[in-house]
Order: structure tokens, then sequence, then C-alpha cells
């Protein structure tokens, strides 16, 4: 199965852009290649409006710099697109869980942090490239955010010059957990929540109002026939052709989803 991979440049103060949003200070770093080798291991992008800006705007203003792969931008923006740039309006989450499931080679996340955060959340990104360039800018855009804790494991040092790539994976998942999760999580049920973003996500896939979520969540979780199981950090819950997915340590409602079932993909 294909890869989700972070692979971005950080300060060693650990932004990713300057307090004015700019990607400048890398500049006097271009010489020195972080990327060649990578870009043969991956056929699609993800970023944001604003990732996407500062290549057109700062980075490479005559040409679009990644021509081999296909590139999809996230924005609320109608905007045109081409073969290698597509403009969507799709929350990262749900987007790159539908590109992990198609064939190709890995999948780049190239920022910025609002697309990467609920990736993180959600557990999506298998393998973590940072490039730690020797700038500290002071202030700026972090690129993490509050998250629940995810165990990582080192895969791999690079330097390139003066700039050093820290490669982390995540740890194998735990096996499943046989306990009675349902119990648990039923004890635990008042403690259910999401995330604004989590929240507009689930709403969306499941055709219920925001507000409403949290609550609709709640009455499936409780139906007699719930079937909840424990995988890694995240509790899964199935019942009516419902999936959700949920933080096993914080109780956040990270997605849910309606699930096709056989006679709905044969069109039964």
């Amino acid at each position: 199965m294909r890869r989700v991979v972070l692979y971005l440049a950080m300060s060693l103060d650990g932004f990713v852009a300057d307090q004015n949003g700019k990607v400048d200070w890398l500049t006097p770093f271009e010489g020195e290649d972080t990327y060649t080798d990578f870009e043969r291991t991956v056929d699609t992008i993800v970023m944001g409006r604003r990732t996407y800006a500062q290549i057109v705007t700062e980075l490479s203003p005559n040409q679009w710099v990644y021509p081999n792969q296909t590139s999809y931008v996230i924005t609320h923006e109608v905007c045109p697109g081409t073969e290698a740039v597509r403009f969507v309006d799709q929350d990262p989450v749900t987007l790159v869980d539908t590109l992990k499931k198609q064939e190709g080679k890995d999948i780049w996340i190239n920022g910025g942090p609002t697309i990467i955060q609920p990736l993180i959340q959600a557990n999506l990104i298998d393998q973590y490239r940072l490039t730690i360039v020797p700038v500290l800018l002071g202030a700026g855009t972090r690129l993490f955010q509050s998250a629940d804790r995810i165990h990582l494991k080192s895969v791999g040092l690079i330097q390139h010059g003066q700039l050093f790539e820290l490669i982390y994976e995540k740890e194998d998942d735990a096996p499943l957990s046989f306990v009675d999760e349902r119990e648990v999580l039923l004890d635990h049920i008042d403690k259910l929540h999401s995330t604004p973003m989590g929240l507009e996500r689930v709403s969306r896939n499941l055709g219920c109002q925001i507000q409403e979520v949290t609550a609709y969540c709640q009455k499936l979780i409780q139906d007699p026939t719930c079937q909840v199981w424990r995988k890694g950090k995240n509790v899964y819950c199935r019942v009516k052709e419902v999936e959700i997915t949920i933080n096993a340590h914080g109780y956040t409602i990270i997605t849910a989803h309606r699930i096709r079932t056989k006679s709905m993909k044969e069109g039964k």
C-alpha cells in the first residue's frame, strides 16, 4: 500500500514560515539537493492554498516545479485546474484517505500546517521526512501544534551539506485488543467530542447538522448492534453501515463515513 509522507523543511526552532508567512530564508540553501531521490518515490502531492501561492509567487514563479506528479491543492476557492494541478474543496483527512486507497506511488504532504495537523491527529502520516535548516526564526508558523501523543521510530538520517534530513516512521500498529472496548467507550461516552474540522467532516460525510454530530455518534455507539474494536491509538465503531474513528486516549471523533456494502457497489 502506498504511504503518506510528510516531507518539508523546518527551521531549527520548529517553524516552516517566518512571521510574515515567507520562506525566503530557504534561499541560501537551494544548492543543497534533498529532493531528487525523494521525488522518484512519489506521484501525488497534497498542499494547501497558501503553500501553492508560495510556490508560484516566491519559489518558482516562472514554471510549475512538480510536472511529474499530480498535485491536489485544497481550497474553498474555485480555480481552473490543469492535468498536473487539481484544486479540490475537501478536508485533508477525507482526501488523503481516498488517495491512499488508490494504486500509485507514495503521497507527499507538502503543507501547510492547517493541512498537516488534521492528518497528524488522524494518524494518517506514515513517514515524517523533516529537513532541518540551520536558521533560528524566533517566530512564525509552527509545523507541530497540539496533538495526541504519537510514537515514532527513527529509520534514517541523511546529511546534505549544512542540512540534516531526519526520517521517522510510525511504530507498527499494535494487534487488535480483545478486551471489551465497547464497554470502555460506553463508560466514557460523555467525553466524546471533536475538533471544528472534525465536526465539519463528519457532518458532510453523514449528512447531519454540525451541532448534532456528537450526539448522533453517541447514539450510534450506544446501539446494541454496534461493533467496537481497537487498533493502535484508535477505536473503531461500526453500526448501521456507518464507521466511526475515535482517538482512544482523548475520545476525539476523528472521522466517520458511510460504508459501501457489496450490494450497494453492485447496484442491487
